[in-house]
């Protein structure tokens, strides 16, 4: 039942409209990567589709919790399972992380746990995760996307890392310490 042109985009503000993948729902130019554009092409309708569980501060504890979630999601539903029903993606770009950083030193284990549960779930549903890395180090040693790419490895599931994809933009893709430039 899920449907293999749709992906969700699960996430925290770096993850959310507008910035992060709407741009390809209007005009682009794809320059030298215009063989990409098949794959434009076949995503087209996730692109502008709202995303309820990407959004500015969201972690992996708001994604698995009700204490989100608006009038699109029924009652009991987590942010996860209410944009999972939503989309029913064949494919869900996970990337989560940046929040987390800011509490990473009271219990390590907490980013770690929550991701395998959403990992659980997704994988549950019949849904590709596809795990991306952070481009931040807001707690100053990596092992948040250490975590992800460990993960991902276990999984046996797709990694996407971000983190080396913006390392060679000015300030390395960012704005401030966290938010991605645009």
């Amino acid at each position: 039942g899920n449907d293999a042109r749709i992906f969700s985009r699960i996430g925290d503000c770096n993850s959310a409209a507008p910035a992060f993948l709407v741009g390809f729902g209007g005009d682009y130019n794809l320059a030298e990567y215009a063989y990409l554009q098949p794959a434009v092409d076949y995503f087209q309708d996730s692109f502008t589709r709202p995303s309820y569980a990407a959004r500015a501060g969201l972690n992996t504890a708001g994604v698995l919790t009700t204490l989100w979630t608006d009038e699109h999601c029924l009652a009991g539903e987590t942010l996860l399972e209410c944009q999972y029903r939503l989309d029913h993606p064949a494919f869900a770009i996970i990337s989560l992380g940046t929040n987390e950083s800011y509490y990473e030193h009271h219990d390590p284990g907490v980013f770690e746990r929550n991701l395998r549960l959403i990992l659980d779930e997704t994988i549950a549903r019949g849904i590709l995760p596809i795990l991306a890395t952070k481009a931040d180090n807001l707690e100053g040693d990596h092992v948040i996307n250490e975590t992800i790419a460990r993960l991902a490895l276990e999984y046996d599931v797709p990694l996407w890392n971000f983190w080396l994809a913006v390392q060679h933009l000015p300030d390395k893709g960012l704005l401030e310490t966290a938010h991605l430039t645009t």
